[in-house]
């Protein structure tokens, strides 16, 4: 069959209003515009009543005869319909009597702008099949071409699946929800975890403005999803939108994420060791076709998989499922540029003497060869430690995660002392932003709390401040911030008074540990327990309001109890030993091995902090010197 794309006037609004989810790819040789989408309309067509037709339950779809594309907007468009009848998954066929079936009435939109193509589908778990449909015509779009132009600040959704051996202590999968995710990723734990797909807000040109859309992406899948537009105009105007984003070129991946594990070619890997299979948990998105849930959770956990390798590139399964023999699958892997394929054959076929169990055996070989290797559900290890997960390869290693130090200017104040001198006669709570007991302004790094950490963009200070330092302290100061309903807890430690200043770990060690143990603070019961049972300690008038002394704890002490639900919670350590020039030339590689080695250590253990403060909902910040 041949389609003529008709002339280039723009055609009417179609009845229609899709669900804007897209397989995007881009088209091979001489194709372009019109000729593309009728060519690739062509493959879905062929391909439509092919998909899930051997497991039980699922019958044949049955497609429209595609419209030749026409233009709408500037995308040359072709649409087609069809019809799936399935049997629901409870019905049971009772002697002669037909099982009910369920009749589902699906849509199509195939769109082309260049050599740029999209498909829409009503069913997506139509996806796999039509990317496997347009070859050799056409490609979806690679991972990172799909990372850098759908992934973007703050996720609101992450599923995340791990290339880790199993293990009892560490889940094989994951989804976060979140307001945005990208400051909840564990920099240590969830590096063996890459994520499938993700929500976030991305910013692109829709009808001529910039408008910012919480997009969806599977980059693997070559998928993109972003909501219902009002109506076919809308559609068109936001599919074109789309594509154009995705064409864009220049454009660098974000490096929010790069907590998570990372491919690596495939040179040097050796053989396969072991293999798992694990569906995608992309279910919300209809990534399987219907009763696939049933498929996915037998292969998950009531398969058993023998693994013989044959070659670097090569194994055999011997599979049972619940005892009963499968036979041998053998897999070969085919590594490509963006994602490494497997082919499959089984060798052996050994078949129960009883017919409805020898069908069972011919489906679950079936589901071995449509689901578990075509969708890329299988995870293969090798034995140097790689993994081939989602037709990627990853490298499970430790990498030394960052941590994001806030810079502060101490200009005017002594980083190496902790608080002002004082004595029993001229006690602490006398000296702090005062004159110390030599009759000398105070300097030290509690003066520079008060006078210095609280300002508001005109540099007056803001809210209530209160000290607690000495024997049994919650921490050495408390900030609340009425207005917008923030309390810090802040920790000080002096930097080292001799020497130059270099990166140091034990500097940090005790001044974190005792911010972590005080963490239960920063709830506002707590909280106010505290400074109330302190009020007649005589660091109980260290107290400020908007920068001017107060006599006593009253007012803080009902500020810690007006707190609303949602406040905000941080915690602050302020030791501004490690300077803004030493980090520098630590990240930069221009320190000595030492140096750089300690400061991977002191990454580590604030990172480790940082995610135990976010387990209070409390975020956690340290500082550098300018």
């Amino acid at each position: 069959m041949t389609l003529a794309p008709r002339p280039a006037a723009a055609a009417p609004a179609l009845p229609y209003r899709p669900y804007l989810s897209a397989l995007l790819g881009q088209a091979r040789g001489r194709w372009r515009n019109a000729t593309a989408a009728n060519r690739l309309a062509q493959a879905v067509e062929a391909a439509l009543p092919l998909i899930g037709a051997v497991p039980p339950g699922v019958g044949p779809r049955t497609a429209s005869v595609p419209l030749p594309a026409v233009r709408h907007g500037g995308l040359w468009i072709t649409t087609m319909t069809y019809r799936q009848v399935t049997t629901p998954a409870w019905a049971v066929a009772v002697g002669g009597a037909a099982a009910p079936q369920d009749i589902s009435e699906h849509l199509v939109v195939i769109a082309c702008k260049g050599d740029r193509t999209a498909i829409c589908g009503s069913d997506t778990s139509i996806y796999g099949a039509l990317h496997r449909a347009m070859r050799p015509d056409f490609d979806i779009l690679s991972h990172a071409d799909m990372e850098a132009a759908f992934v973007g600040a703050e996720a609101k959704a992450i599923w995340m699946s791990g290339v880790h051996a199993r293990t009892a202590v560490k889940p094989t999968a994951k989804t976060l929800m979140g307001e945005a995710l990208e400051y909840a990723l564990d920099p240590l734990g969830d590096q063996t975890f890459y994520f499938s797909a993700m929500r976030s807000r991305v910013a692109f040109p829709i009808g001529g403005a910039v408008q910012e859309k919480v997009i969806g992406v599977a980059p693997g899948q070559g998928r993109v999803w972003v909501g219902r537009p009002s109506d076919w105009t809308a559609f068109v105007t936001e599919l074109e939108a789309v594509m154009d984003h995705a064409a864009a070129p220049g454009r660098a991946r974000s490096v929010l994420f790069d907590a998570l594990a990372r491919t690596v070619p495939f040179a040097g890997v050796g053989p396969p060791e072991s293999v798992a299979v694990a569906p995608p948990d992309l279910f919300s998105e209809a990534e399987v076709e219907p009763n696939a849930r049933e498929t996915a959770v037998r292969w998950a956990y009531e398969v058993g998989l023998v693994c013989t390798p044959t070659g670097p590139l090569g194994l055999t399964l011997a599979a049972t499922w619940q005892g009963l023999p499968l036979g041998d699958l053998a897999i070969d892997i085919v590594p490509g540029g963006d994602k490494h394929e497997l082919d499959g054959r089984w060798l052996t076929t050994p078949r129960h003497a009883t017919p409805a169990i020898a069908a069972e055996q011919d489906a679950m070989r079936e589901d071995a060869l449509r689901l578990v290797l075509e969708k890329t559900w299988l995870r293969i290890y090798f034995d140097t430690g790689e993994v081939l997960a989602g037709g990627r390869l990853f490298r499970p290693r430790f990498r030394d995660a960052l941590f994001v130090y806030t810079p502060r200017d101490f200009t005017g104040y002594d980083v190496d002392v902790e608080k002002p001198v004082h004595t029993k006669t001229y006690p602490l709570v006398r000296a702090i932003a005062g004159l110390d007991a030599n009759g000398n302004r105070d300097t030290s790094l509690f003066a520079w709390v008060v006078e210095r950490m609280f300002l508001d963009a005109r540099g007056v200070p803001y809210g209530w401040l209160a000290s607690d330092d000495g024997s049994m302290e919650f921490a050495d100061f408390v900030h609340i911030d009425d207005v917008n309903n923030i309390v810090t807890l802040v920790h000080v430690k002096a930097a080292n008074a001799t020497g130059p200043r270099h990166v140091s770990v034990s500097a940090f060690e005790v001044v974190v540990s005792q911010a972590i143990k005080n963490l239960r603070h920063l709830d506002h019961v707590h909280l106010h327990e505290a400074l109330h049972r302190g009020q007649k300690k005589k660091i109980a008038r260290a107290v400020w309001r908007d920068g001017v002394r107060q006599i006593n704890r009253a007012g803080i002490i009902r500020a810690a109890l007006g707190l609303p639900s949602g406040y905000t919670k941080r915690l602050v350590v302020l030791q501004p030993q490690l300077t803004e020039a030493e980090r520098l030339d630590c990240e930069n590689k221009v320190a000595t091995p030492k140096r750089l080695d300690t400061k991977a250590r002191l990454d580590t253990l604030l990172n480790g902090a940082r995610l135990t403060a976010m387990a209070v909902e409390a975020e956690f910040e340290t500082c550098t010197a300018l």
